[in-house]
C-alpha cells in the first residue's frame, strides 16, 4: 500500500514542479505576472517532492523494501536539491 502511494505521489509531485515551472517561465515574459505568489506554486511543488523523498524513507524502512541503488540516488539528490 505504501509503495502505490509513494507512485502515486510521485507522478503527482512531478506534474506539481512541471506546473510551477511552467508558470515561472511565463512570469518571466510577462511581468504583471511576477508578484509575491509566484513563489507559492514554487513552495508547494518542492514540499511535495520533499514529501515524495520521506515515503520512500519510510518505505525502505518500514516494509522491508528493497530500491535500486540508482532509485534512491536520485531521491538523495532531489533532497539536497531542494534544501540549497
Amino acid at each position: 500500500m505504501l509503495f502505490d502511494i509513494h507512485r502515486a505521489w510521485g507522478y503527482a509531485a512531478i506534474v506539481a514542479n512541471g506546473l510551477a515551472g511552467i508558470y515561472t517561465l511565463i512570469a518571466w515574459r510577462v511581468p504583471k505576472l511576477r508578484n509575491r505568489w509566484l513563489w507559492w506554486p514554487t513552495l508547494i511543488a518542492e514540499a511535495m517532492m520533499l514529501i515524495q523523498v520521506f515515503l520512500g524513507v519510510l518505505l525502505v524502512s518500514a516494509e522491508d523494501y528493497v530500491a535500486p541503488r540508482f532509485h534512491m540516488f536520485y531521491g538523495f539528490v532531489a533532497f539536497i536539491a531542494i534544501g540549497l
